[in-house]
């Protein structure tokens, strides 16, 4: 029983006493005012009897509905909304008040189950999405992480909480709200990242809340798409034009065939012959250039069909070596002592390194400079964290500075198509990893820096 609810029940029982006293009183004083019947007595007795059951009730029904309100009161404070006080069929007061609690406790649980619904479907959904979301407190510690964070810090999803952002390898200030970039990579993903700082408050107290995004993927699979769209209309186009072009050519061609036969004696001289020949000459050239515009647009129309890897286990030293036998032009440079692997397709990704190869000895090839006795491409490899990074180096004359290497349709090749390089950063963005060239700083050459995560 609360205390209130004790108070006025002994402020109750009080006046019960003092209303009981007064008959009782009377009894007493009777002998002194004159009356000296015994029925007089008796009357009092039993009038101050009654009037102590009457008030000995009334303080019962008071004290119940109150103590039964204290308790419900109790419940909702420490959280407990599942109690309910019992109307009786009086409604009086008491029955208002305990039917105002009722209410409140069925409003407060429906507003801790919608509460609890909220949180559930927050967390499915943070769990869900590949962004990571980061919650720090007033102290800018850790409160709040989604397995997409803790990926991309190269932790297990629920051990992040308690650090700070510094502890984390985050270079952000957390007073500052807004939009900034962080340069460099995290153990999880290559970057760079886009970094949202904004505060918020939870329970009453400040929060701030850091979503990371990684850059470099948005923007190459915003480009991926911009040149997939440009290539098919180009491919529609083009091929529509040089179908019936090229179909025309060959039936001029034979028909100037025809005309090019003698119709009249035999050694008679055909004055058209020299037209009919160079007709022929430019119909076969229209053919020609028609079916090899018709082979490039086919090798752009690749770009917008990209496979779709299809991973599976792949032993990194065993996969390196074998793929450097087929080109005994290359040379191992070195590699990581360890026993590394990775998942991946295996034949998307044969063909990402023979192509960087391939393009390699090219450029060496093409630099009457390089000493023919020296090994022309080496290739190294070794692992940081859960990244694996292969250098293919080679002793060419480098990467021009007006030129895309990867830009589709761009080339410095004079018989290339432009899309080689383009279609093996795809492959290696589709595994989660990243392709890059630069000249060398040791000298002459260019080298293709070929990231992949590991396998574990």
């Amino acid at each position: 029983m609360g205390t209130s609810s004790r108070v006025h029940t002994q402020r109750a029982l009080r006046l019960g006493v003092w209303s009981a006293a007064v008959p009782l009183l009377l009894a007493w004083l009777a002998p002194v005012l004159g009356a000296r019947s015994s029925l007089w007595f008796g009357l009092c007795t039993l009038a101050t009897l009654a009037v102590a059951g009457v008030v000995w009730r009334l303080a019962y029904h008071i004290a119940t509905p109150l103590n039964t309100a204290a308790n419900l009161v109790t419940a909702l404070r420490k959280g407990d909304y599942s109690l309910r006080g019992r109307i009786g069929q009086a409604h009086d007061d008491a029955d208002l008040l305990l039917a105002e609690i009722n209410a409140l406790a069925t409003q407060l649980r429906s507003g801790r189950v919608g509460e609890t619904e909220a949180s559930q479907l927050l967390e499915k959904v943070m769990s869900e999405i590949d962004t990571a979301v980061l919650a720090f407190d007033g102290s800018e510690q850790l409160v709040l992480e989604n397995p997409a964070a803790a990926t991309l810090l190269g932790h297990a999803p629920g051990s992040l909480t308690g650090q700070t952002a510094q502890a984390l390898g985050l270079d952000v200030t957390l007073s500052e709200s807004g939009v900034r970039r962080l340069v460099g990579d995290l153990p999880g993903a290559l970057g760079p990242f886009e970094l949202r700082v904004q505060p918020f408050r939870y329970r009453g107290r400040p929060h701030t809340l850091l979503v990371m995004t990684s850059v470099a993927r948005l923007l190459r699979q915003e480009e991926r798409r911009a040149h997939r769209e440009i290539i098919s209309v180009l491919s529609h186009e083009i091929n529509n034009s040089l179908a019936p072009i090229k179909s025309l050519a060959g039936r001029l061609q034979s028909l100037t065939a025809r005309l090019q036969q003698p119709a009249g004696l035999e050694g008679a001289a055909d004055p058209n012959r020299g037209a009919l020949d160079d007709i022929q000459t430019g119909l076969t050239v229209i053919a020609r250039r028609s079916g090899h515009l018709a082979q490039v647009m086919s090798d752009y129309a690749r770009l917008a069909r990209s496979p779709e890897p299809r991973p599976a286990p792949i032993r990194v030293r065993a996969w390196i070596e074998r793929n450097v036998q087929l080109w005994p032009v290359v040379a191992v440079s070195e590699g990581s002592p360890d026993e590394l692997s990775l998942c991946g397709d295996e034949a998307l990704l044969d063909q990402v390194l023979l192509n960087l190869f391939k393009n390699a000895l090219e450029a060496t090839a093409s630099d009457p400079t390089v000493d023919a006795s020296a090994t022309p491409v080496t290739i190294s490899w070794h692992a940081r964290g859960r990244w694996l990074t292969i250098v293919v180096a080679d002793r060419g004359c480098g990467l021009p500075d007006d030129i895309d290497p990867f830009l589709p349709f761009v080339t410095s090749k004079p018989e290339g198509s432009g899309i080689g390089l383009s279609l093996c950063r795809d492959v290696v963005e589709a595994h989660g990893g990243r392709l890059e060239l630069v000249n060398r700083n040791d000298g002459p050459g260019c080298l293709a820096r070929l990231t992949l995560p590991l396998d574990g």
